[in-house]
């Protein structure tokens, strides 16, 4: 409870009005450093590299494993913000970088459980956006960093925060059809969430009309936006506006295709779709779906999805007591040990 209410207090203004105050012109473009080294095209580049790796390596097996890593990058990243020296185009590439590594760093604690740290961490990010000399790929960074922010609300449950930093993600006149697509596939799970199901279908077709307008320009970290994440996203909507029928034939379309290289997106949708046959009371497919799941979970390195599959295994156990649902149980228990 302590922890909940501490986020409340990080939650409410503070999260809104550094986004919202990116739709206002009244602070003069970052300065600059006061002192420091030069920032070389080659120092750039391996950041840009790094942070490539790390969305890669957090897609593949989770927050956990490079969280360390991630949080040594996001500190010296920071540092050479305020003490080195470079060119304006050099600079702009350093603070898109940043926002970048905010948003991935901030998800990855998010993923962790770590929500009060995660806050901070985008809040960094919003506060360079408002302040730093825009670049090519500026707009689309704190577009995507904002809608992570606003899943995270919505997760979170705090439903006006997240509508509103979903909003002003979308204001920009600019931004690439992929990103679009992205904060679209974000609106669909905060719209389900908020019981809003025209936002729902609304934000599906937005999704599924920028989707086909991508280019080879969109940024290379909205690869993983596609039709069967918008299918998972939906069926995660409707599961929370509690229409499992809708929801199961949403999730069949992700859950045909086996990407091995999104496999907590495919745990997601897989523990979505034991909560349907648990709402339909469905305790025997809910079992087999479950003991399917574990060996991808014990190989995706996510607390927020752990924590989510233990409480499913003591539900079925506390609800549907018998010698197949505590042997689940345990089974979970041990898997996630």
């Amino acid at each position: 409870m302590h922890r909940r209410r501490t986020f409340l207090l990080l939650g409410g203004a503070a999260v809104t009005a550094p986004a919202l105050e990116l739709l206002l012109d009244r602070e003069a473009a970052y300065g600059g450093p006061r002192n420091g080294g030069p920032l070389s095209e080659g120092v750039l580049q391996q950041i840009e590299g790094s942070l490539h790796d790390i969305r890669v390596l957090d897609d593949a097996q989770g927050s956990e494993h490079a969280l360390t890593w991630t949080d040594g990058m996001w500190r010296s990243t920071a540092e050479m913000i305020t003490t080195t020296r470079g060119t304006a185009p050099l600079r702009a590439r350093l603070h898109t970088a940043f926002i970048s590594l905010c948003e991935q760093y901030g998800w990855m604690l998010f993923d962790s459980d770590r929500h009060e740290a995660a806050q901070r961490v985008y809040q960094s990010g919003l506060s360079l956006a408002r302040e730093a000399e825009p670049g090519p790929g500026t707009a689309d960074a704190t577009a995507n960093l904002l809608a992570s922010m606003a899943y995270q609300c919505s997760h979170l449950g705090q439903h006006h925060e997240a509508s509103t930093l979903i909003s002003v993600a979308g204001r920009h006149q600019s931004l690439s059809p992929g990103v679009v697509a992205v904060l679209a596939q974000r609106h669909i799970v905060i719209a389900g969430r908020s019981n809003d199901p025209d936002g729902v279908r609304r934000a599906r077709a937005t999704a599924y009309e920028y989707l086909d307008r991508r280019t080879t320009e969109d940024p290379w970290w909205t690869r993983w936006i596609s039709p069967e994440a918008v299918d998972s996203a939906t069926g995660r909507a409707w599961l929370a506006l509690k229409s499992p029928v809708r929801a199961r034939d949403h999730l069949a379309g992700r859950l045909a295709i086996a990407d091995e290289r999104y496999p907590r997106d495919r745990l997601i949708a897989t523990l979505d779709l034991i909560d349907i046959q648990q709402l339909e009371g469905d305790v025997t497919t809910a079992l087999t779906t479950g003991e399917s799941v574990l060996a991808t979970a014990k190989n995706v390195s996510s607390p927020r999805l752990h924590r989510r599959l233990s409480s499913i295994a003591t539900t079925l156990s506390r609800e549907h007591p018998s010698l197949a649902t505590t042997t689940f149980a345990q089974r979970t228990a041990a898997v996630l040990a």
